[in-house]
């Protein structure tokens, strides 16, 4: 099992039809909405693991996202991180 911790920048609304649609095609197990990340459970293959999802803005705004990670449930050192995303929405 693996956990993604997908960083959203403040103020967003994620759109849960689109995680919905894609829930089962990608071993998507569950997941989880925070204020400032989503969380994505799915088991991984040994082929790379696409996944999409939908976020609209609440209002303007110049900001960072949470930083994101994904790693093993089982096995939290095997991780990787990528640093918080500027969003600039006019």
């Amino acid at each position: 099992m693996m956990l993604a911790e997908i960083g959203l920048p403040p103020g967003v609304e994620v759109d849960k039809e689109s995680i919905k649609r894609d829930d089962g095609a990608y071993g998507i197990s569950s997941y989880e909405i925070l204020p400032d990340r989503l969380i994505v459970y799915f088991w991984a293959y040994k082929n790379a693991t696409t996944f999409k999802f939908k976020f609209r803005p609440k209002y303007k705004m110049k900001a960072k996202s949470a930083s994101s990670q994904v790693y093993n449930y089982y096995n939290p050192e095997e991780s990787a991180t990528v640093a918080p995303s500027l969003f600039v929405i006019k």
